[in-house]
């Protein structure tokens, strides 16, 4: 089984024992209001699996977030992450898209973006499923 991302917003998964894939959701802005997204859908970067923890991906986008998604709550639970990394500097800014990501055996997620530097996380710094409710507002 693997999972794949794509500029149209939607997150797919394949089972390679079947003939097709499932696609699982699209992927959209924060509105600015807790438990709200928006209608306008992303262009996914980037996809990959925490390797300590098989039930968390994380995908990256064309905004400044990070959304880490846990597949087990992905039926009822659709387009809302579990947690969301953002350096807290650029979460009210458009001025960056996530190009790449990487996780490391240590816990520790690799953000790589266009126009800024890379940065490293820590499992205790994300901002919450909602971090435009930590800025107050989404810019």
């Amino acid at each position: 089984m693997f999972y794949s991302c794509g500029e149209d917003g939607f997150v797919q998964r394949f089972d390679l024992r079947s003939n097709s894939s499932t696609k699982l959701f699209c992927c959209s802005t924060f509105t600015g209001t807790d438990n709200l997204f928006s209608s306008n859908i992303l262009s996914l970067n980037s996809i990959i699996i925490d390797p300590r923890h098989p039930n968390y991906f994380y995908l990256g986008d064309c905004d400044q977030y990070a959304r880490v998604y846990d597949i087990r709550k992905l039926p009822s639970n659709k387009d809302a992450p579990v947690e969301t990394f953002c350096p807290k500097h650029l979460i009210k800014t458009r001025e960056m898209q996530i190009t790449g990501l990487s996780y490391s055996n240590t816990s520790k997620l690799l953000v790589s973006c266009n126009g800024e530097l890379i940065y490293l996380f820590q499992k205790n710094m994300g901002l919450g499923p909602y971090p435009c409710s930590v800025a107050r507002t989404c810019g």
